[in-house]
């Protein structure tokens, strides 16, 4: 989690993002259902980007 922080500490992210973006690691997800739009930035190991799900129109 320290290093996820780390490595986001420019954006807004908080425990819970930060939280869901190890898990998506660790269980290799790679799509996660919000409608929060920080997760289009965030990036898991590799660089990879989450695939949102849910995006309002």
């Amino acid at each position: 989690m320290a290093e996820l922080n780390a490595q986001h500490a420019d954006l807004p992210g908080d425990f819970a993002e930060l939280t869901l973006v190890a898990i998506s690691e660790r269980m290799d997800i790679l799509a996660i259902a919000t409608l929060d739009s920080d997760f289009d930035l965030y990036r898991r190991y590799r660089k990879q980007p989450l695939d949102r799900v849910f995006r309002p129109e």
